[in-house]
């Protein structure tokens, strides 16, 4: 009987646990909307552009996983940073856009966000983590998802990218 009734707790909690994540996430549209549309009135203002890529990041932080607009906020707040001259922090938040288009199947943007991630690592020194994002875009570009012209397109800008010192 204890043994039953320990492994039903242990069950609840397991549940419990794993419904956490879920929850966790506070999907607030309306939310996002507004913390868009405060960024955007930044983008006119150089010396606010980190404060509005926050913005973005926040707003995407409220989207469902499935909805590109998080992907969209990500990204300008990655160009934000890199014009703000923080090229690190740039690269993480593109190659978290980068994951979140693959991981909804987006993935023509997914590998376009990933070469622009690299690109960033690339200008900030960073031949490790350009190679590495690159290889994610190439990954990608040999999906059978992908539309003809948009393989074409992706390797395009791959092939463009010169890795190294310039």
């Amino acid at each position: 009987m204890l043994h039953s009734i320990s492994s039903t707790v242990l069950c609840a909690a397991a549940a419990v646990a794993m419904a956490a994540p879920a929850a966790a996430q506070q999907i607030d549209d309306r939310r996002a909307d507004s913390l868009h549309a405060a960024a955007v009135e930044l983008h006119q203002y150089p010396d606010r552009l980190v404060e509005a890529a926050r913005l973005h990041q926040q707003g995407a932080a409220l989207r469902a996983p499935e909805d590109p607009r998080a992907v969209n906020c990500l990204a300008l707040a990655g160009h934000l940073l890199y014009y703000a001259k923080r090229p690190g922090e740039a690269r993480k938040v593109m190659e978290e856009a980068a994951d979140r288009a693959r991981n909804r199947g987006d993935v023509a943007v997914a590998a376009q966000i990933y070469v622009y991630a690299a690109l960033i690592a690339n200008s900030d020194h960073n031949a490790r983590e350009a190679v590495r994002l690159i290889q994610q875009a190439e990954v990608l570009s040999a999906s059978p998802l992908l539309a003809a012209s948009d393989r074409k397109n992706i390797e395009a800008r791959i092939g463009r990218v010169r890795i190294g010192p310039r």
